[in-house]
């Protein structure tokens, strides 16, 4: 549902009349005169989950694993007689194993994270819903009943077109289930797991004690 700063303002002027006199003594009535005021709204803020870069590890059954798994026989047959430390040559070796992975493997960015769920989200209803929105805000400048009615039967059919198109994308998945592998029906058990978290990002905060905490749990204790 769409706001306009007009409806804010009387809302705004109705919790006023509700509110207690500032002068003592002397309820609000209908004597009293209401200012009106120009109120600037502020947006939404949207939080942006970052994508972090992710090897596809998953990648190490296929050709491109054994691929991976000859780039790193090949680099232990070197010859490692020198004068570093284990430690340097173990964090050597670990930097060459994490670049091969990456060029040989590839790197997964993750899904993205937005409000529109790709499988109904096309440009038929990309359409219908920009249309629907340029009419609102006609409406909204000119405050006409014709533009109203338009509005309202733009609402009506971009409503329309993502219902079929969720159904739509909904059967698809149904059909994909009952074909799906056993890699596919983790990822989608996954997204649902992940879906219910109230944390989507790992927070680290300190409790009264100073103690650093890492894990969800601890931090809904705290």
């Amino acid at each position: 549902m769409e706001y306009s700063v007009g409806m804010a303002a009387d809302e705004f002027l109705e919790d006023q009349r509700r509110r207690p006199s500032p002068v003592v003594g002397e309820p609000l009535t209908s004597q009293h005169r209401l200012l009106l005021a120009a109120l600037k709204l502020k947006r939404q803020i949207k939080y942006k989950i970052p994508r972090i870069d992710r090897i596809k590890w998953q990648e190490l059954n296929s050709e491109k694993g054994s691929n991976f798994k000859n780039k790193v026989l090949e680099y232990l047959s070197n010859d490692f007689s020198s004068d570093d430390s284990p430690t340097i040559i173990w964090s050597k070796f670990q930097d060459a194993c994490i670049a091969q992975a990456k060029s040989t493997l590839g790197i997964s960015k993750g899904p993205l994270h937005n409000e529109k769920d790709a499988k109904w989200w096309n440009n038929n209803t990309k359409a219908t819903v920009s249309e629907k929105k340029r009419l609102f805000k006609k409406w909204q400048e000119s405050g006409s009943e014709e533009d109203k009615v338009e509005y309202k039967q733009a609402k009506k059919i971009a409503r329309r077109s993502v219902a079929i198109e969720k159904e739509h994308a909904d059967l698809d998945l149904y059909r994909q289930l009952e074909l799906a592998s056993d890699t596919q029906i983790y990822r989608i058990a996954k997204h649902r797991h992940n879906s219910t978290k109230d944390f989507r990002i790992t927070k680290y905060i300190k409790n009264s004690k100073g103690m650093l905490l890492t894990s969800d749990k601890d931090i809904c204790k705290s």
